[in-house]
């Protein structure tokens, strides 16, 4: 342990040796009130030993986070957050699945996410996308078939409607062709009268 210079408040600054042999410099006020044990390793230990059922704040494991989904403690499974925590649906899929999920599999609550007795495996993100859209149609004009105009925001049916994949590759344009012509009308004269 040797002086390192002063900080900022002009409180001698010590150049410390760890017991792990990580040299660190400490204010000297720290070390003269005992508030430095370690260079961090200490703490890191201590709260590695404290994971999962060890920590003080366990709750089983099991907790539903601010997106409304099931969450598990299951840091050993391949889908695991960081903090180890997994959804529970993908683990109730993966049973009925007997193994893990393909890697694009995506899991589809029929009904609220936090309901996981009615679950459907889908393929891929595409179809997935697909079950929702069909959800909402039918929860809002009673046909799961029909589809939703983006301009006038009608429900109609396929063949009434112009469906073209987007642009910029982020799903389907879905409109009418007289909504889109009153629409492109609406902009022109927008434009003229803004020039």
């Amino acid at each position: 342990m040797e002086e390192s210079g002063r900080d900022k408040h002009q409180n001698v600054l010590w150049l410390c040796v760890c017991d792990c042999g990580t040299i660190k410099t400490v204010n000297g006020c720290i070390l003269r009130k005992g508030q430095s044990k370690s260079c961090g390793c200490l703490k890191n230990e201590l709260s590695s030993k404290r994971v999962g059922s060890k920590n003080p704040h366990w709750k089983g494991g099991r907790y539903v986070n601010d997106a409304g989904y099931v969450m598990v403690y299951d840091p050993d499974h391949p889908r695991a957050m960081s903090n180890g925590y997994v959804r529970e649906h993908i683990i109730i899929s993966e049973r009925a699945f007997c193994g893990e999920l393909p890697v694009n599999a995506q899991v589809h609550h029929y009904g609220h996410v936090s309901d996981n007795s009615k679950l459907v495996i889908c393929e891929d993100q595409g179809y997935h996308r697909l079950l929702h859209i069909r959800s909402r149609a039918l929860k809002e004009s009673g046909d799961a078939d029909k589809r939703k105009c983006k301009f006038c925001q009608k429900y109609d049916s396929i063949g009434n409607l112009h469906i073209q994949h987007s642009k910029f590759g982020h799903g389907w344009n879905v409109y009418h062709d007289s909504c889109r012509l009153d629409y492109e009308r609406e902009l022109r004269v927008r434009q003229s009268n803004a020039a």
